[in-house]
């Protein structure tokens, strides 16, 4: 049985500190607090989605681990906040880690929009980084690129025909199929937007997302000076960032779609 504590954290004032004070998340306390590994789901999913995908160490040593529902995401219940966008995320992330003191430093594990809420607090906020890991990113600096359309698409179907009909609608679509002939899987994770628990109430975050960025200067990604690791998906239409990113990282290490590879991440 696990007996990591699931719960929210202490009341802030400010958006962020709202967030905190409702969030959703799931904390094992290994080790020290003088940093943590915190685990960044993906559109539409929440914090189970890389759970147990590390041992929970950085450099040998256990290191607390974290992971939390995003606003509009799981069983965070936190206040409306419009347009949600990455800097928004990037405040939330940082506003739970403190409240908790999980300490200064950070090791940032996200995948798709994950890894780009892990990107904006590297460019925003890189004092608070040990290492970042990037696991099939799809956001990079331009709003609502074409790899990402896909989703405000299913927002309106969601909207327009509600979750059953607007799946099979979108199961039956030049799009979908498209995607499918590429990326089985893909074309699957897609598909599970429409059934997720409160899919049509939620569906503007499958509007607000895309259109946000993590960074706006690519140039900025040139700066990080900590290790940096991306995990690829080269034949996954809708995630294509990560020859991108890596190109802008500087002395960042590109690795194929194993998520376990995350093990060999350590902090310098």
């Amino acid at each position: 049985m696990d007996d990591s504590p699931v719960g929210a954290s202490p009341v802030g004032a400010s958006a962020a500190g709202s967030y905190a004070s409702a969030a959703n998340y799931r904390l094992e306390p290994n080790g020290s607090h003088n940093g943590a590994i915190v685990l960044l789901h993906g559109l539409g999913g929440d914090l189970g989605q890389l759970w147990g995908i590390t041992p929970g160490e950085v450099g040998g040593r256990p290191t607390p681990m974290l992971a939390a529902d995003a606003r509009e995401h799981g069983r965070t219940r936190a206040a409306d906040v419009e347009p949600l966008s990455f800097d928004v995320m990037a405040e939330d992330l940082t506003s739970l880690a403190d409240n908790l003191q999980l300490g200064p430093k950070l090791v940032l594990v996200g995948v798709s929009m994950g890894a780009a809420t892990a990107l904006a607090v590297a460019t925003k906020y890189p004092g608070r980084l040990h290492a970042l890991v990037m696991v099939r990113p799809a956001w990079l600096h331009q709003p609502v690129p074409e790899n990402l359309r896909v989703f405000p698409e299913v927002a309106r179907l969601l909207r327009a025909e509600g979750p059953v009909r607007g799946r099979a609608m979108f199961q039956k679509s030049a799009q979908y199929r498209e995607i499918k002939a590429v990326s089985p899987s893909g074309a699957a994770s897609l598909l599970g937007q429409f059934d997720q628990p409160e899919a049509v109430a939620r569906a503007r975050r499958l509007e607000e997302m895309p259109s946000s960025v993590p960074y706006q200067d690519p140039r900025s990604l040139g700066s990080l000076s900590v290790p940096v690791l991306v995990i690829g998906a080269p034949s996954d239409p809708v995630h294509l960032g990560g020859s991108a990113a890596s190109a802008g990282v500087r002395g960042s290490e590109r690795a194929p779609e194993r998520p376990r590879a995350l093990t060999a991440v350590g902090v310098h």
